[in-house]
C-alpha cells in the first residue's frame, strides 16, 4: 500500500468517525426530545403525596429579628431559583415522653450529678414550678440556677458566673475543643447526651455551612450595667467559650409518587436548622470554676425525631412561591446584622425546622441565605 494510499484511508476513517459520533449525538438527542414530548402529551402516573398525618398546623416561628421592608435580588450561582427542587417531602413525628412518678426521681439524680447538692452529698432540694417544671438553687460559687422539664428532661442553667472572679481569671480555659469536650461531659454526667448529634458541625473551623459556629470566643467587659460578654479576637483575650452541639442531617429516600420508571425514590439529605442561626437550642458556655473548666449557663433543648419511616409525603410549595412569600413579608428572619435593606440572595435550599416550644412534627422549610448573616425561613408545606 502506498503512501498516498494510506493517507486516504485514515481520512476516510476520520470522517467515518465523525459521521458515527454525529449520528450518535443526534440518536440522543432525538430520544430525549422524544421522551419530552410523550411526558408533555402522557404525563407519568403520580400519585399524590399521602398526608399521613391529616392536616398540618403551620409552623409558629418567633418574630424576626429585624422587621425592615426589604427587597430582594437573586445572586445564586445560575441567577435563578432552584429547578430541581422535588414536589413533596417527608415528615416525621416528634416522639413524645410520657410523663412518668419515676422522673422526677430521675431529674434530682441528674441534678446532683453535676453538684447541685448539699454539704453531706444529698440533692438540694426542689422547687415545683408550673408543671412539669421544677427548679434547683445552688447558695455557693456561681450560685447556679437550673430548671428541668422532668417531661421533656430539657433545661435551662444560669448563674452570676459573669461577676466571678474565677471566670475572670481565665485560669482553666484552654482552647475551643477542650470546652467541647467540657460541653459533653457535663450532659454526660446527666446521661443526656442524645445519640443523633454530629460534632464534625461543632468542631469543624471555618463550615462552608453558615447556620452553624465554630465555638465562639468570649471575653468579659465591665459596663454601668453590670458585666457583658464581648466578642474575643484569641484564645490569650478568651474568658468564656460558647458551644453549640447539632443534630444530624436527615438522610431518606423518599417515595416521589410515580408509579413506574426509576425515579420512584429519591435520597434526600436535609439539614436541621434552629431559630436563632448559627446557634442551636443546645448551647453552653464553659469558663473557669475552682478547680476547672466547667459550664456556668447551659439551655438544652432536644427533640427525639422518629426516622424510621419516610412514607408521610405532604406537598410543598414550590420555589416561585416560596420566594413570592419571602417578597410579600411572610418570611421569618432568623438573623441579619447588616443596614441595607436590599438584600441579595445567595443561595436557596430545603431544610427542617426544630424549635424550642412544643412540636408535634418535623416539618420543611425553605432557606433563603444572603449577605451579612442573612437567613430567612418559609414553611414549605402548601
Amino acid at each position: 500500500m502506498t503512501l498516498h494510499n494510506t493517507a486516504v484511508l485514515i481520512r476516510r476513517a476520520g470522517i467515518g468517525s465523525f459521521v458515527g459520533i454525529v449520528s450518535i449525538l443526534l440518536i440522543v438527542i432525538l430520544v430525549r426530545v422524544g421522551i419530552s414530548i410523550k411526558n408533555s402529551l402522557y404525563p407519568p402516573i403520580k400519585d399524590p403525596p399521602t398526608q399521613t398525618f391529616g392536616v398540618l398546623s403551620p409552623i409558629q416561628f418567633p418574630k424576626s429579628v429585624v422587621d425592615n421592608n426589604f427587597t430582594y435580588t437573586l445572586r445564586t450561582l445560575s441567577g435563578e431559583l432552584p429547578t430541581d427542587f422535588p414536589d413533596r417531602l417527608s415528615v416525621f413525628p416528634i416522639v413524645k415522653n410520657q410523663p412518668n412518678f419515676l422522673n422526677l426521681d430521675r431529674v434530682k439524680k441528674n441534678v446532683a450529678s453535676i453538684g447541685f447538692v448539699s454539704q453531706d452529698g444529698t440533692v438540694l432540694p426542689d422547687t415545683p414550678l408550673t408543671n412539669p417544671f421544677y427548679e434547683w438553687n445552688e447558695q455557693k460559687d456561681f450560685y447556679r440556677k437550673i430548671i428541668f422539664n422532668i417531661n421533656s428532661f430539657d433545661f435551662k442553667m444560669t448563674s452570676s458566673y459573669l461577676s466571678s472572679l474565677t471566670v475572670l481569671s481565665a485560669k482553666f480555659i484552654s482552647n475551643e475543643q477542650d470546652a467541647i469536650n467540657v460541653a459533653l461531659y457535663f450532659l454526660n454526667l446527666m446521661g443526656l447526651t442524645p445519640n443523633d448529634i454530629d460534632l464534625t458541625k461543632t468542631t469543624t473551623q471555618d463550615n462552608p455551612a453558615h447556620y452553624v459556629t465554630y465555638p465562639e470566643l468570649y471575653s468579659i467587659k465591665s459596663e454601668a450595667q453590670g458585666n457583658i460578654l464581648v466578642t474575643a479576637d484569641k484564645l490569650s483575650q478568651t474568658q468564656v467559650i460558647r458551644v453549640d452541639l447539632y443534630q444530624r442531617d436527615v438522610e431518606y429516600d423518599m417515595n416521589t409518587g410515580l408509579t413506574e420508571g426509576a425515579d420512584q425514590k429519591l435520597h434526600l439529605k436535609l439539614p436541621i436548622l434552629y431559630p436563632q442561626l448559627p446557634y442551636s437550642t443546645m448551647s453552653f458556655w464553659v469558663a473557669s470554676g475552682p478547680s476547672g473548666a466547667m459550664v456556668t449557663q447551659a439551655f438544652f433543648t432536644h427533640k427525639n425525631i422518629d426516622l424510621t419511616n419516610a412514607d408521610a409525603t405532604y406537598g410543598i410549595k414550590t420555589p416561585e412561591e416560596a420566594f413570592a412569600e419571602l417578597e410579600g413579608g411572610k418570611a421569618y428572619i432568623a438573623t441579619y446584622w447588616g443596614s441595607d435593606n436590599n438584600i441579595p440572595v445567595t443561595d436557596v435550599y430545603l431544610a427542617y425546622y426544630l424549635t424550642e416550644d412544643t412540636q408535634d412534627y418535623l416539618m420543611p422549610i425553605y432557606v433563603f441565605e444572603g449577605k451579612n448573616g442573612f437567613f430567612a425561613f418559609v414553611s414549605a408545606i402548601q
